[in-house]
């Protein structure tokens, strides 16, 4: 049972078709051609790396009404598993914190996994299909080619059912909804089933490029066609017998290999994401999983019993950032800020970029008490203009303890603009040159100059100003 029943159960049947009228009038409306004057390049192509990230995390909390999923290890995880598919134009991605099973793509070249369908999935192959998946419909351009398709019925349609919603008279109501349900949802279903095997095509190109092969798609094709229950999945990526036979002939025609080996690290995520939805304490009720996603969530538990599953993860995955970044929790918990510190440093060493590992190892710094390490570290992250809220946060963190309250301002600003906040970025600015004024830094120091340049470009690139 979907989740819009268990919250409102419908008293009647006339309910629910006007409550599947206003998601059709909202899908004509989504999907009608833009004016003329704002058609060709997407406005989102202006945007650097770090811009569109930040817009990503916007469109996370206001459009689809939910927060992204606030697990930098997750969400470090599937980027990084979008650019093992190498898709040809830059594309981003997050997990969404919901646990209905579903993906989506969205106009921007946008992608968005939602934690159910993570907990849904058995291996990482399955999940590369489903973003493979997600970046044909972005390649296919079916965004734009969507709306000039309905054109020719959806202004009648849509027309009628707003009169159908509006009318005094159920019985005349319910009829022009009927109607113009049928109509749209006749010509919007052909089209959608034809893009999804345009997708598949697509993904299956990637996934052999990439060295993964079709397994992974032609499984989870199989699994949500024969899931309990309709996955909100199949509502927008209608599945059926001759799609997946499709896409096991689509196959056959890219080189053979052998299957791409599985990481441990989708069972790590995945044990994560199971946790946070659990009141209880997973790592109790989960006996039949292996024995290092059982180690794992031990680790993740910190206590007595984690010690012992953190020798065995590291025997048998050294050198694995996820673990890594686990256990360097475990000694903060502890008051081991030099082990953590050094199992961070080791990690990074393979992994210079990880800007995950690096804001712990910033955290276990400023616990250590070596203030200098901190400023200097700082000092070089300020320099590469990251993009991370989670680094911000810990900034502004080490800042407040410091008792810097303009630098706590700067930062907290700049916490707030990655974000996507662009509203209390700005608040703080304010409050940091009002700072600076009275201690004799000037009315606008290069600090605050820097992010109010990043807020006015972002805002410029979407056409969006300041509120009053």
């Amino acid at each position: 049972m979907s989740k819009f029943f268990v919250r409102h159960p419908l008293a009647s049947i006339r309910h629910a078709a006007r409550h599947s009228a206003i998601l059709l009038v909202a899908l004509v409306l989504a999907l009608s051609p833009a004016p003329a004057a704002s058609q060709g390049n997407n406005t989102l192509d202006l945007l650097s790396d770090e811009q569109l990230e930040i817009f990503q995390r916007d469109l996370g909390r206001y459009h689809f009404g939910k927060g992204l999923l606030d697990d930098p290890v997750a969400e470090l995880y599937i980027k990084r598993l979008l650019n093992e598919l190498k898709p040809p134009k830059r594309i981003a991605i997050s997990i969404i914190d919901d646990p209905s099973v579903n993906a989506l793509a969205v106009q921007g070249d946008m992608i968005f996994i939602h934690t159910g369908l993570i907990e849904f999935i058995d291996s990482e192959n399955e999940l590369l299909g489903v973003v493979a998946h997600e970046i044909g419909h972005i390649v296919q351009e079916h965004f734009t080619r969507l709306p000039k398709q309905l054109q020719a019925v959806s202004s009648l349609a849509a027309a009628a059912l707003l009169l159908g919603l509006l009318s005094s008279d159920a019985e005349i109501g319910d009829a022009l909804i009927a109607a113009s349900q049928g109509s749209l949802q006749s010509a919007a279903y052909e089209q959608i089933r034809t893009y999804e095997y345009e997708a598949d095509s697509v993904a299956l190109d990637l996934l052999s490029k990439s060295g993964v092969g079709a397994d992974g798609l032609i499984e989870i094709l199989r699994k949500l066609k024969g899931a309990p229950g309709v996955p909100e999945y199949l509502l927008t990526h209608p599945i059926s017998d001759n799609r997946v036979a499709a896409v096991q002939g689509y196959a056959r025609q890219f080189p053979t290999f052998e299957p791409r080996a599985e990481s441990a690290d989708f069972g790590f995520i995945q044990a994560r994401i199971r946790k946070r939805s659990r009141v209880s304490n997973l790592s109790e009720e989960i006996s039949d999983e292996p024995e290092e996603i059982q180690d794992y969530l031990l680790l993740l538990d910190k206590n007595q019993a984690s010690r012992a599953a953190a020798a065995r993860l590291q025997e048998k995955h050294a050198g694995n950032w996820i673990i890594a970044h686990a256990l360097a929790e475990l000694y903060l918990a502890e008051n081991r800020t030099n082990a953590a510190i050094e199992v961070l440093d080791n990690a990074l060493r393979s992994d210079p970029k990880n800007r995950v590992l690096t804001a712990l190892r910033l955290e276990a710094l400023a616990k250590s008490g070596e203030s200098q390490q901190v400023k200097l570290a700082l000092g070089k992250l300020a320099a590469g203009n990251y993009a991370s809220p989670l680094i911000a946060k810990t900034e502004a963190q080490f800042w407040a303890e410091e008792k810097d309250d303009y630098r706590y301002r700067v930062a907290l600003a700049r916490y707030n603009y990655n974000q996507g906040d662009m509203n209390n970025a700005r608040k703080q600015l304010d409050f940091a040159r009002e700072l600076a004024r009275k201690e004799g830094r000037g009315d606008e120091p290069p600090q605050v100059v820097r992010i109010q340049i990043k807020i006015d470009s972002i805002e410029k690139a979407l056409g969006v100003g300041k509120e009053n």
